[in-house]
């Protein structure tokens, strides 16, 4: 599974993927559009692949 995502608030930024692989890969119930905190960063979900 891959999570694009982009930092929130004004401004060019950097995306950063998440990616996911293993048999025993916890579930993410995150969606599209969702705001999701991570390193004291607010990014928001662009896209999810699997």
């Amino acid at each position: 599974m891959t999570v694009l995502m982009k930092p929130v608030g004004p401004g060019n930024w950097t995306s950063m993927t998440l990616s996911y692989d293993g048999r025993h890969t916890a579930p993410l119930l995150w969606k599209v559009g969702e705001r999701v905190q991570l390193g004291g960063v607010v990014w928001r979900v662009c896209r999810i692949t699997s």
